[in-house]
């Protein structure tokens, strides 16, 4: 038990990342990653069949998640087999990975937010003229008070390290929380290889559905090994909840809900599974806001234009596979970054990725099934 313990602190990173590199057999790293998470993850599923699982390659939460059965889980893109997509991109992952190249790569191409400045050691490396360090920032923030800028890490998932900044009557405020300008400096003081970005207000119908987080559309896009183009594999819209603020992050609790490929249509919404138990809900659990028929805006130029994105950035730096975050404005849509290993968990609630031939037979060509 003490040696579970110490894993997830010293092991888990480095495991996935040598599984990524290549660097050993994923064959035996691959189950001392899943043994890893499994551990920490849903402690009430007893006997044999959390076990039989595992040896599928799914953790006891995609079990409850997509209700596995012994005739249905081979449709399912397991956690093992998630685990082996961080190859397919090979050395094109860079490009999405770094926040900053991703957006200098598209710059011109599509909607995307402004990135003002990097910080590195605590140090702020200004990519413009309205501040050029910490004190010039808080005057900026001082004389704009209704501006909101985005602080977060260069490379980062799932929301983490994502602070939404504001000024507010003489202090910071961080997501929820106020700061003095004293504390502001010391938090800017400790960060390293994070970036300063513009906020993107979401347009009315992603703010009715929930105000208190920036609600994204994530769309899984491949590349046909047959035809060498870009095709749409699932969608989802994740809207945040009082659990996930500020983010809406299906991993913390906020909703996925499923978007009809053809119509653009939301479906029901799920959430993460809590005690053992699946939330399904058709209206949003804390706004009331119905969420089941209604129609997303601008989807046919959201497909469009995330198709154009796949295919070019395929054809300069061979990358496959990528879950996008769009978010949906009055005027349009803005990108606000590609993933190179997304998680599928949002996307498999709903249906399993593997019933689809295309889709099958991509992760197939990519060696993710064998």
């Amino acid at each position: 038990m003490i040696c579970m313990g110490i894993l997830p602190v010293f092991v888990k990173g480095r495991v996935l990342s040598m599984v990524e590199s290549g660097k050993v057999m994923r064959k035996l790293l691959i189950p001392v990653a899943l043994l890893i998470n499994n551990k920490q993850r849903h402690q009430s599923i007893k006997g044999v069949k959390k076990y039989y699982y595992l040896t599928k390659g799914f953790m006891n939460e995609s079990m409850i998640l997509y209700g596995l059965t012994s005739k249905n889980y081979t449709h399912y893109l397991s956690d093992s087999q998630i685990l082996k997509t961080g190859t397919i991109n090979q050395d094109g992952a860079y490009y999405l990975n770094n926040k900053v190249v991703f957006v200098d790569m598209l710059e011109g191409r599509i909607g995307l937010p402004k990135t003002f400045a990097t910080i590195n050691e605590g140090k702020i490396s200004t990519r413009t003229t309205l501040f050029h360090d910490t004190e010039s920032l808080l005057e900026y923030l001082e004389e704009n008070p209704d501006l909101k800028l985005v602080i977060k890490p260069i490379a980062g998932a799932e929301g983490r390290g994502v602070g939404l900044i504001s000024w507010n009557n003489g202090v910071i405020k961080r997501n929820s929380q106020h700061m003095t300008l004293q504390a502001f400096r010391e938090y800017i003081s400790g960060l390293d290889n994070y970036f300063i970005s513009e906020f993107i207000q979401q347009g009315q119908f992603a703010n009715e559905l929930f105000s208190d987080s920036l609600n994204t559309i994530r769309i899984l896009t491949m590349i046909d090994p047959q035809t060498d183009k870009a095709f749409i594999a699932a969608a989802v819209f994740r809207v945040g909840t009082r659990l996930s603020a500020p983010t809406d992050n299906f991993s913390r609790r906020g909703l996925s809900v499923a978007i009809d490929l053809e119509t653009g249509q939301l479906g029901k919404a799920a959430m993460i599974p809590h005690e053992g138990i699946v939330n399904w809900f058709e209206r949003h659990p804390n706004t009331g806001k119905l969420l089941t028929g209604q129609q997303v805006p601008h989807w046919p130029d959201i497909q469009t234009n995330l198709l154009d994105v796949a295919n070019y950035i395929n054809q300069r730096h061979q990358i496959k596979y990528v879950g996008w975050d769009v978010v949906v404005t009055d005027q349009g849509i803005q990108l606000l970054e590609g993933n190179s290993r997304p998680g599928v968990s949002l996307h498999q609630v709903h249906q399993p990725l593997l019933i689809n031939p295309k889709v099958k037979a991509f992760y197939h060509h990519h060696q993710v099934l064998n």
